[in-house]
Parts: structure tokens; sequence; C-alpha cells
């Protein structure tokens, strides 16, 4: 049986530009207004962490593409 949403297990970094929390505040700021139920996953793991985040000054968004930022 599922419950019907899914939740972040775990934020992996590769290399050395951002930790996990950076990685999970950026995430979360683009996902912000998604109504996509993995953004709401990442979203729910931001709030438990209690991370802040700003919106993106720029980014794009194609349907079954995800997004993107300049």
């Amino acid at each position: 049986m599922t419950q019907g949403s899914h939740a972040v297990a775990q934020v992996v970094v590769f290399g050395q530009t951002v930790d996990e929390r950076e990685l999970l505040r950026l995430a979360a700021g683009v996902e912000q207004h998604s109504e996509h139920y993995i953004a709401q996953g990442i979203l729910k793991k931001q709030r438990q962490k209690a991370l802040w985040f700003l919106p993106p000054k720029a980014f794009t968004t194609s349907p079954a593409k995800g997004w993107r930022a300049p």
C-alpha cells in the first residue's frame, strides 16, 4: 500500500560547488510554485530543515522537459 505522496530520501551533491543545504535551497526556490508531486516533496524537505530561499531571478520551463536557469 502506498501513501500517494513523494518525499526526498537523500540529497546527493556531485562536485564541490554547493553543499546539500544549498542545493535543497536552490531547488525549493525554483519549485515553489510548482504543483508537480516531486516538487511538493522537495518543498516539504525544505520546510523540515527550515531553510529559507529566494525565487530565481530568471528561469524558463518547458512541459515534460523541466526548468532551466541561465
